[in-house]
């Protein structure tokens, strides 16, 4: 009997990670196993960090998240403590990969917590102290759930960028208004990040789609639980100020993460692509007043750059520029972004191929 049982077990193993992102489970993907996890014990001490620096009102402690049956647990607790000068109320876990990564399909399994409002349970990916193209911070939040204090079913699928030209952040917020309660069950939350877009899954659904210009730095993943009002309240700069909880019900609260799986599509690298992997390049409408969209398939994978120039040949704007897999891509642009009316040219430009495109904007 163990000789049976002991292989149906490994099959059983394998095959979770196996399987392909919910919205596309035909597609051609391939897992990424140094960033993929099914949180089998012991904790994976070579891939997670979770004993990292605090924030704000967040305190983050080791003690807050642990592994047991085949789940990653997320714990808040209400504990009265201060830091740098700071009396705070709340310590909670938070869990951070050691490695990042930029582009991919980032998809997690997850269940929210029992406590509501008040906890923020979150899956996102942030850069941390560097700066490429005159981008300084990246921050994609996957899914922010239970957030809202007013909206159990509210779930946040968001962007935050920073330049160096700028210290303001650039927040790109999309609500969700979910058929179900996040803290009743897991759902799937998954963000497939590209060169070109930022496009958001719940259940295998797309919620929201952006389009990625600033996003082109490394990130590293990572999950944790947050504090949000009326546990807490917002300065009139945005800052997270502490309110004075003591033995507060629904403490501790935890989420739960089933897996993390995170695939990129193959083959990925800049030799892979071969003669023939540019099919043409349209925008529609043209002429355009305030904004058209920029069509383009790539019959291979590759390195791709998609930029605009003016008549003169001065680049004004580059759409993107990066390994990209073959397929279709839709890049929507207002003319606000490019210049007044006038003549354009767009360059798409794959391994030495170059189609130029002419667009016209018109009052």
């Amino acid at each position: 009997m163990k000789f049976i049982f002991l292989p149906l077990l490994l099959i059983v193993s394998l095959g979770s990670f196996a399987q392909m992102p919910l919205s596309d489970p035909n597609g051609n993907w391939t897992l990424l196993t140094d960033y993929s996890d099914e949180f089998e014990t012991p904790l994976d001490v070579a891939k997670w960090d979770i004993n990292i620096n605090d924030w704000g009102a967040w305190s983050w402690e080791p003690e807050n998240v642990w592994l047991a049956d085949g789940k990653m647990h997320l714990r808040m607790v209400n504990e009265k403590h201060v830091r740098s000068g700071d009396t705070l109320y709340f310590k909670s876990g938070a869990a951070r990969q050691k490695k990042t990564i930029t582009y991919g399909y980032f998809e997690a399994k997850v269940k929210g917590c029992a406590t509501f409002p008040g906890v923020c349970p979150a899956f996102w990916m942030y850069s941390q102290s560097q700066t490429k193209n005159g981008v300084d911070y990246n921050e994609i939040d996957f899914m922010e759930i239970q957030q809202r204090q007013f909206n159990l079913n509210g779930i946040d699928c968001n962007t935050h960028y920073s330049l160096t030209t700028s210290a303001a952040w650039v927040d790109t917020k999309n609500y969700y208004i979910a058929p179900f309660k996040p803290n009743e069950g897991f759902h799937v939350y998954g963000c497939n990040v590209t060169p070109t877009n930022i496009t958001f899954f719940i259940d295998g659904v797309q919620v929201a789609s952006n389009v990625n210009q600033y996003f082109i730095l490394p990130m590293k993943l990572i999950f944790s639980m947050g504090v949000r009002p009326p546990l807490m309240e917002y300065g009139p700069n945005g800052e997270k100020l502490p309110l004075p909880f003591i033995n507060k019900a629904g403490f501790p609260t935890e989420m739960q993460v089933e897996y993390l799986r995170v695939w990129n599509t193959t083959p990925t690298k800049i030799n892979d692509v071969v003669a023939g992997a540019i099919s043409g390049v349209t925008n529609f409408p043209n002429p355009f007043t305030r904004h058209t969209t920029i069509s383009y398939r790539l019959a291979k994978n590759g390195f791709v750059n998609l930029s605009v120039f003016d008549v003169t040949g001065r680049k004004i704007k580059d759409l993107a520029n990066g390994i990209m897999a073959a397929g279709k891509y839709n890049v929507p642009i207002a003319s606000d972004k490019i210049g007044g009316t006038g003549v354009y040219m767009c360059k798409l430009a794959v391994e030495g191929q170059i189609y130029t495109h002419k667009m016209v904007v018109v009052k």
